[in-house]
């Protein structure tokens, strides 16, 4: 399964959620300095699907603009 979330930047707060069958490639980028990490938008992320980092695999990990709102984009695979 494919989990995909976008965390807003500026409180963490998730914007988009989705889970799909589809596979995809691997794909990280890094962006520092913002109000919440990389690393918290993951946890976040993970908490809401009910997962550890040790059970996952994650295939997109960004940070991203859409219409003005800084967010993270992140996707990540379990089983």
């Amino acid at each position: 399964m494919e989990y995909s979330a976008e965390i807003r930047v500026s409180d963490g707060k998730i914007t988009s959620w989705d889970i799909d069958q589809e596979r995809v490639g691997n794909n990280g980028i890094v962006n520092s300095g913002q109000k919440i990490s990389l690393e918290e938008a993951k946890q976040i992320a993970l908490e809401k699907a009910g997962l550890s980092e040790d059970e996952v695999f994650f295939t997109e990990a960004i940070y991203d603009v859409d219409d003005g709102v800084r967010q993270y984009e992140i996707e990540f695979y379990y089983n």
